[in-house]
């Protein structure tokens, strides 16, 4: 595998059943990242 910062482990763990990544959350830099970030660590929160 290319470049990453994340571990072999991360790499190769399964997502659940029925997940939907977000294709709709592209940081433009038109708004607060603050923001961004917040809203997209919401939607990622997989508890």
């Amino acid at each position: 595998m290319g470049a990453t910062p994340f571990t072999e482990r991360i790499l190769r763990a399964k997502l659940p059943k029925g997940f939907d990544k977000p294709t709709d959350m592209k940081y433009d830099g038109t708004k607060d990242p603050q923001e961004h970030l917040t809203a997209f660590e919401d939607r990622m929160n997989l508890e």
